[in-house]
């Protein structure tokens, strides 16, 4: 598998957290991948750094997402940004460099289509 960084999606991040209010998340702190040669069928997968590695390297919480390119790159533009979305949405409100699960404790905090596509229509107006 090869990675390499994805300005052009950092851009498109950093877009849809303006547009969309998401002032949990910071940015500068959410880094965008691009792969090829992967194996997994997911169009896109967000990487956490744990508390335990904060302390250890001192740093403040940051995220990757990778974007997989032979599934995500030929997907119309919406659905592009539907993916973004989805992978914001995992990043809860503390930035904290946990996860959001896909269905939460007591189903609060979902992570779904439903929700994605209620954010992909604030995003488009």
């Amino acid at each position: 598998m090869k990675l390499e960084r994805a300005r052009d999606l950092d851009e498109r991040i950093r877009e849809v957290v303006e547009r969309l209010n998401m002032e949990h998340i910071k940015p500068d702190q959410v880094v965008a991948f691009r792969s090829t040669g992967a194996t997994a069928r997911a169009r896109a997968r967000i990487y956490a750094m744990p508390r335990i590695w904060q302390e250890a390297l001192e740093v403040k919480p940051h995220y990757c997402i990778e974007f997989l390119s032979q599934h995500f790159d030929h997907l119309s533009e919406d659905d592009q940004w539907r993916v973004i979305i989805h992978e914001l949405m995992h990043i809860p409100k503390t930035f904290s460099g946990a996860l959001v699960p896909h269905i939460g404790k007591g189903r609060r905090h979902q992570v779904t289509h439903q929700t994605v596509e209620m954010m992909f229509k604030r995003l488009k107006r």
